[in-house]
């Protein structure tokens, strides 16, 4: 099986190639300009470029491709509406053009929760789409329009997709969240909606790449929407407690009232837009942490065959291990993203 992978110096991405690689999938892996990540692993070609970007040999590179995982995506407190859309939708439509074109007939495209988050409580999929009347963010809302784009495309026989929605994914080779929650930990308190009471849909790492990989290869999946995510509930609390404490670091909390939050995040982002880049994801991030959010993965589980194989205290282990062999918590701190921002393309 030949393979193509958007995003695959992030944390799902690069986690995805290692594991088709290991199965023995041909895999091309789309990484930015002069990212040597992949440039001496067997297995893997790099493909130089960006989902968004105009690339008129798309469809060219693609040929012969049985499954295209678009993991690409970006997420930024500063991010603008306009840079969401490019990246989180007109990347996407780029790639299901080129990959119509050059016949490619399996797309798994990796989304987030939010795209069905309306305020107050996530919309179940169920094996299909769950989207608000609103969204409350732009970010959200750029998830939910590259979804509609591809079930779509899908309905119209053009390719077959697959839409994931993981939770909060975790897990060794965190390179997206870990990182900033690191570096907030170090330098001060960690922000805490309420107690921290509120449940949290978590996704390890592992899992999510098992979900990817049968949805690459499930006739029954194509054309659903399936959410993943681990078995065990934890409240957010509960889980910044285990994040942080199997990286070395002992949290302290700064504890925030849920209605204050949403006023300050409100507050906060009217003042940004007035005196510089508006913060346009606080309101969602208030939101969540204050109402929580849960996952039915049944049908993930009936098509997919989807399940949470690796336990709580092991899945943990693992990241001290990786956490460890990285330097610990100063080393994870300075990480920053692989992908270059929008602005520097």
């Amino acid at each position: 099986m030949n393979a193509f992978v958007t995003g695959a110096t992030g944390f799902a991405g690069r986690r995805l190639v290692e594991r088709l690689v290991a199965e023995g999938v041909a895999v091309s892996a789309m990484v930015p300009d002069g990212d040597a990540t992949f440039s001496a692993k067997a297995g893997v070609t790099p493909v130089y470029g960006l989902p968004e970007l105009v690339d008129p040999s798309l469809p060219e590179r693609l040929e012969g491709i049985d499954v295209l995982y678009s993991c690409d995506a970006w997420f930024d407190m500063q991010g603008s509406a306009e840079v969401f859309r490019q990246v989180n939708v007109t990347g996407p439509r780029r790639l299901l053009d080129a990959a119509v074109s050059a016949g490619v007939r399996r797309f798994i495209h990796l989304s987030s929760q939010t795209a069905a988050w309306n305020g107050h409580v996530l919309l179940e999929a169920n094996g299909s789409p769950g989207y608000p009347a609103e969204h409350v963010d732009p970010y959200s809302r750029s998830r939910a329009e590259a979804e509609k784009v591809l079930l779509a495309a899908s309905r119209a026989g053009r390719l077959e997709a697959v839409v994931l929605r993981p939770g909060w994914t975790w897990g060794p080779g965190d390179i997206d969240i870990l990182p900033i929650l690191v570096r907030r930990a170090l330098k001060s308190t960690v922000p805490l909606v309420g107690e921290g009471a509120a449940p949290v849909a978590t996704t390890y790492i592992d899992h999510l790449v098992d979900a990817l990989v049968a949805a690459g290869t499930c006739p029954a999946a194509t054309g659903k929407v399936y959410y993943v995510s681990d078995d065990r509930g934890l409240t957010l609390r509960e889980f910044l407690d285990l994040l942080l404490g199997a990286v070395g670091i002992v949290p302290e909390y700064r504890h925030i009232p849920g209605t204050m939050a949403r006023a300050a995040a409100a507050v906060a982002q009217a003042a940004a837009s007035l005196v510089g880049p508006p913060s346009p994801i606080l309101r969602l991030l208030a939101s969540m942490a204050e109402e929580g959010f849960t996952h039915d993965v049944q049908p993930a589980r009936r098509d997919l065959g989807y399940r949470s194989r690796i336990d709580l205290d092991e899945a943990l282990a693992n990241l001290t291990v990786w956490s460890q062999a990285m330097g610990g918590p100063s080393k994870l701190a300075e990480i920053r993203p692989l992908r270059p921002t929008p602005s520097d393309e």
